[in-house]
């Protein structure tokens, strides 16, 4: 049997010195990195922009019925009058105070696209679905009328309107139910049972 001869292990010592760099260096080393990333933030939204003009040009194209009242992301503005809520809430029998209202359930948000949405020309409900998808945790990423043209907000104001008016002539939900279905020309039966939300 060979005897291997045992290494050990030298030890060198390379010592890098690095030139110090000041801290106005530093700190214009940092500023560059940080200019560079709101640069390209502003690089990735100036892209989404023309992404979405790109695409609403297409929908206008495929979609001319649905493209009068489907536009571009509009920022945020209350839009639905707390009397909306109020009235739902009344026809229920549920408590009106402010924190109740504030935190509305989700039945309520379903009611809303059955009583309102649902008015706008067929396939208008599916086309904000699909521009407006649920974040992971089940919210949706901006409110539906946030995607609504001008032609399209004023028409959302007129429902509201009319729902909230019939809403004011009932006693109960059910009644509003049917005073609703006739007004929209659907049999309550209909109504009540296509596209359930409970």
């Amino acid at each position: 049997m060979a005897k291997h001869k045992q290494l050990t292990p030298t030890t060198q010592t390379q010592e890098t010195t690095q030139p110090a760099i000041s801290r106005e260096d530093e700190l214009n080393e940092m500023y560059a990195a940080a200019a560079a990333l709101v640069e390209s933030a502003g690089l990735d939204e100036t892209l989404d922009k023309e992404n979405e003009k790109r695409f609403l040009t297409e929908f206008k194209l495929n979609n001319p019925r649905l493209a009068r009242y489907i536009g571009e992301l509009q920022p945020y503005v209350v839009t639905f009058p707390m009397e909306y809520y109020e009235q739902i809430y009344r026809l229920h029998g549920w408590s009106t105070d402010p924190e109740n209202l504030r935190k509305r359930p989700g039945i309520v948000g379903a009611w809303t696209v059955k009583l309102i949405y649902d008015r706008f020309p067929a396939g208008m409900v599916d086309e904000l679905k699909s521009r407006n998808p649920r974040t992971l945790s089940g919210d949706l990423l901006h409110k539906y009328f946030q995607l609504l043209t001008a032609e399209g907000s004023s028409l959302l104001k007129e429902f509201i309107e009319e729902a909230i008016a019939m809403m004011k002539q009932c006693s109960s939900w059910s009644q509003f139910e049917s005073v609703f279905a006739r007004k929209c020309g659907k049999s309550w039966q209909t109504f009540l049972f296509d596209n359930s939300v409970e």
